[in-house]
């Protein structure tokens, strides 16, 4: 596969940069005085949870996966990562209405349960999401020097740069809005994908039964438990789904969202 130049990437990349500071830092500034019950409705919120989930591992962890357990891996880990987080559709309403000034969990988890466990639980989110940065900037980079063989730390730099300058002038707002756009071209970029594979991609039908891959295997029998439980337990530590929850406009959109 060919690579654009060296100049042609930087340019790509940087105007690119420029152009979200630009677009963010605009829309911070336009609804900076709106409320939040103005535009968290169902279909926005669930393009948030759409880009929310789908991280690095839509990248790197299902393609592994399928290579070690074959096509009953990748589903299960496709179930195992989307159907926990109906449990916020269940909760979320129950929970604001105990604590309808919240934002996070740890709200909920005070009144509750006391100043303690909402510092425990504001700890392993912190840890939670450090994780989860690591995880996605390492992938950005990773990306970068895959299409175009330039270093990615400069890259990851000025991504952590712009997204803490236009975050912080527009908060959540900010954060709801560029995953609205985030989502979008999520579900673009899948659709165009499977066409493209399903047209384009010749299979050698011959060699489906020795790859093994459309088999049942141990590891992808014992995912059926594993992942599931995983999944579950840790959403609860990921302020950006109960920031969604408590930020819809009803229980309804979040139920429809979700």
């Amino acid at each position: 596969m060919g690579q654009p130049s060296f100049a042609a990437s930087n340019a790509i990349i940087y105007v690119t940069y420029g152009l979200f500071l630009i677009t963010g830092t605009a829309i911070a500034w336009k609804f900076r005085n709106q409320s939040k019950g103005e535009f968290l409705s169902a279909f926005p919120l669930a393009l948030n949870f759409i880009a929310s989930a789908l991280g690095s591992g839509i990248l790197f962890s299902y393609p592994e996966l399928a290579t070690i357990t074959g096509v009953q891996g990748v589903v299960v880990y496709a179930l195992s990562s989307s159907l926990p987080l109906l449990i916020f559709a269940v909760l979320g309403p129950i929970i604001r209405r105990k604590t309808p000034e919240g934002f996070v969990l740890t709200a909920w988890t005070r009144q509750r349960y006391g100043t303690i466990a909402m510092l425990y639980l504001s700890f392993m989110t912190l840890v939670t999401l450090f994780l989860y940065m690591v995880a996605e900037l390492s992938a950005i980079g990773q990306v970068v020097n895959a299409l175009t063989s330039l270093d990615g730390l400069p890259v990851m730099i000025v991504q952590c740069v712009i997204t803490t300058i236009y975050t912080s002038l527009g908060g959540f707002k900010i954060s709801f809005i560029t995953d609205n756009l985030q989502g979008a071209m999520v579900v673009c970029l899948i659709i165009i994908v499977a066409i493209t594979m399903g047209v384009k991609t010749e299979i050698d039908t011959s060699l489906i039964d020795t790859s093994g891959l459309l088999k049942p295997t141990l590891l992808g029998w014992q995912l059926l438990y594993i992942l599931p439980i995983c999944i579950l337990t840790n959403d609860f530590f990921l302020s950006g789904f109960w920031l969604r929850t408590f930020a819809s406009k009803t229980d309804r959109d979040l139920r429809i969202g979700v």
